[in-house]
């Protein structure tokens, strides 16, 4: 049986700083009160200011953020209103965004470990996505992924059926 994901990752495509996956702590103060279902993705009811649509994961850069490594994924939208638009995503390695972590993961389908870019790149994901105002504008913005409605780790064609 084939490899989905293609050969095994280099070693130098490992994003520095990513190679220690934070355990969960039971008693952190900033853990979820979320309800997630059976392949950790968190739900929540959908809003008037929040929506989903499909993209594909084009980069994956690395990135320091306040709290530490992070990883700045870029998402292109591939269906509807959103089709060509770019969406970043920063994805901390920190302990406090462990959720979003898992979240990230789970959608893309990779397993707990270093984040090798060559592993999300041409992964298609569900964005979700939520209203935000900057500058005095609103705009739809990526606040993070869900699995591709043909499953995690999805590489073919975007297109759904009607």
């Amino acid at each position: 049986m084939s490899d989905p994901f293609g050969k095994p990752p280099v070693e130098e495509d490992v994003i520095p700083g990513t190679e220690t996956y934070p355990e969960a702590d039971p008693n952190d103060p900033y853990g979820s009160l979320g309800t997630y279902n059976e392949e950790g993705v968190r739900t929540s009811p959908k809003g008037s200011d929040q929506g989903t649509c499909i993209g594909k994961v084009i980069a994956a850069a690395p990135h320091e953020g306040p709290s530490g490594p992070c990883v700045k994924l870029t998402v292109c939208g591939t269906e509807g209103r959103f089709n060509g638009r770019d969406f970043d995503l920063y994805i901390s390695f920190s302990q406090k965004a462990k959720f979003k972590l898992d979240e990230t993961y789970a959608a893309i389908g990779l397993p707990k470990g270093p984040f090798v870019k060559s592993r999300a790149i041409g992964v298609f994901v569900t964005l979700k996505l939520k209203d935000e105002q900057y500058q005095g504008q609103w705009s739809a913005k990526c606040s993070g992924l869900l699995c591709h409605p043909k499953g995690a780790g999805f590489r073919g064609t975007s297109n759904l059926p009607a």
